[in-house]
């Protein structure tokens, strides 16, 4: 909601159906539209697209799907930019319970660069996490590779 200030649309998605529900119930906006089916996006070309606070729910091979998706969905001068938390080693088995993976900066950035992603920026600062855990947080700013 608080990113229709900046834009004349904006799009939600999840894979929950009921947190979509919730959303739509909650946040009534005539610029802000929900789903839970990434391919009712694919007519789109956006100009921005956030993904806050996800990868580290997936597998690696439903991140790399994700991140195709999203790359897909980019228009080719458009700008994705993404929030992991950031661990000095990738580790597979992390102490909160809904993490998959929680990647290193170089691990982080080998996956955006197999979806032919260029990093534009990145920014991080040291932040305690509800698992009780210190890890980066911050983001990626990235560009389709031309």
């Amino acid at each position: 909601n608080l990113l229709t200030n900046f834009s004349s649309e904006v799009y939600g998605y999840d894979i929950d159906v009921q947190s979509i529900e919730y959303a739509k119930k909650v946040y009534v906006n005539e610029c802000l539209f929900f789903c839970h089916e990434f391919s009712s996006l694919d007519s789109y070309a956006f100009d921005v697209c956030f993904s806050v606070e996800t990868i580290e729910h997936m597998t690696r091979d439903d991140a790399l799907f994700f991140l195709t998706d999203l790359y897909r969905v980019i228009s080719n001068d458009g700008t994705m930019i993404i929030t992991p938390p950031i661990v000095e080693k990738t580790d597979l088995n992390p102490k909160n319970p809904n993490h998959k993976i929680e990647y290193s900066d170089k691990d982080f950035t080998r996956l955006l660069s197999e979806v032919n992603y260029v990093i534009l920026d990145k920014f991080f600062v040291p932040t305690k996490f509800t698992d009780g855990e210190i890890k980066k947080q911050g983001y990626y700013k990235c560009k389709k590779q031309k």
